[in-house]
């Protein structure tokens, strides 16, 4: 069997990407939907994979680091064009270094129709 723990989280922060043409589009904002997904092929002594609060906790504590900030200038993204896709690879690895379970996946959604999804 496999077992799975999906917790869901949110924040708020602007970015500018490259657009299709090449040029660097404008500033804009989103309110960033985040899904974290932990699984484990066995339970806890108490018949858990993860305490839900324990990983909304864990994720919102990244998320902080995020949050009200303009991703192109933030010390956590730098280097990077901060796409959605970026975005979740940074939730995922951080998540990884602090969550000794498999991380299937780690979603940000910039809308409500559209998500970057990363997996390890």
């Amino acid at each position: 069997m496999k077992y799975s723990v999906v917790v869901k989280s949110s924040f708020s922060s602007e970015h500018r990407v490259i657009l299709p043409n090449g040029e660097l589009e404008p500033l804009h904002s989103h309110n960033f939907k985040v899904e974290a997904c932990v699984t484990s092929e066995t339970l806890d002594k108490n018949n858990m994979v993860i305490d839900f609060l324990i990983l909304e906790r864990t994720l919102n504590n990244i998320l902080s680091k995020l949050n009200n900030s303009n991703l192109n200038e933030n010390p956590n993204l730098q280097g990077t064009i901060p796409t959605a896709e970026k975005i979740a690879e940074y939730i995922l690895l951080e998540l990884s270094k602090q969550i000794s379970l498999k991380i299937e996946f780690v979603r940000v959604y910039e809308t409500d129709n559209f998500y970057a999804e990363v997996r390890l």
